[in-house]
């Protein structure tokens, strides 16, 4: 079935079947969205928060907003995959807040129900579109979500590879995202070097420790942004020294100023 390929956009909705082989690695990043990824062929590695999951056929990737993870493809393998980004506030469901926060990956091997509903969206963007399709696709996403929450009560959420140091460090500079953290504060934290954080993080997560800091606050603030509050009111709640450096870094990370953030846009460049 070489050359298969469907999508459907919007503003705050993303779907796209396709089994062309991506990029072999997807660099860290995150987004103020959910995002879903069912593997239905192929074989990768998923980084999460420095967590690595060995991801194989049949399974699938649950990213939460703001939780930054990176993609590698392992080997010269066929790859036929669902890729499915939402809003969070876009489904009526309340399933997504009783998903265990622990839950990145789950396995649907065996599970042909599961598998149907991902099949459907195919027929679904071969049959209809606009809005119809929209709703359908959403009511799809539901119930595959609810099949992820019953799923979760019998798994082992911890089938994941960590460095210890990293595991620390993520954990650190999650609990004090909002201060002045500063590289020196995680180092005496951990009682290691800023050369040693330096080259694990560079190592493992492929990303220096302030830049991975600097992105994890610029997302959580557009988070606030497109919630209402007002960017001036931003950069000091996350540490930045003053607005102009908060206002270089958000537009060199996101193109544009945070003053024109005017809410979810899901981009094709965020489902690579």
């Amino acid at each position: 079935m070489a050359g298969l390929y469907r999508q459907f956009q919007s503003a705050s909705f993303f779907y796209k079947y396709s089994d062309e082989t991506p990029a072999t690695h997807i660099e860290l990043h995150s987004h103020d969205i959910w995002e879903l990824i069912f593997l239905k062929k192929g074989d990768l590695s998923y980084m999460v928060e420095g967590k690595v999951y060995r991801v194989t056929k049949n399974c699938l990737i649950l990213t939460r907003p703001s939780r930054h993870h990176s993609i590698t493809i392992n080997g010269p393998f066929e790859y036929e995959r669902y890729n499915i980004l939402f809003a969070e506030n876009l489904l009526s469901t309340e399933v997504l807040q009783q998903i265990p926060a622990n839950i990145d990956i789950v396995s649907f091997e065996g599970n042909e129900l599961v598998r149907s509903l991902f099949k459907k969206t195919v027929y679904y963007c071969e049959n209809f579109e606009g809005e119809v399709l929209k709703n359908l696709l959403i009511h799809l996403t539901e119930e595959i979500l609810c099949n992820v929450l019953i799923a979760s009560r019998d798994m082992d959420p911890s089938m994941y590879t960590v460095n210890p140091i990293i595991n620390q460090a993520v954990k650190y500079i999650n609990e004090n995202i909002t201060s002045s953290l500063t590289i020196d504060a995680i180092c005496n934290e951990l009682f290691i070097t800023k050369s040693h954080l330096h080259h694990l993080f560079v190592k493992h997560l492929m990303i220096t420790p302030k830049k991975y800091i600097t992105s994890k606050k610029l997302v959580m603030a557009q988070r606030e942004l497109r919630s209402g509050c007002k960017p001036s009111d931003l950069y000091l709640a996350y540490g930045f020294s003053d607005y102009s450096t908060f206002y270089r870094d958000y537009k060199k990370y996101f193109g544009h100023s945070p003053s024109e953030e005017t809410g979810i846009q899901i981009t094709p460049e965020i489902t690579s």
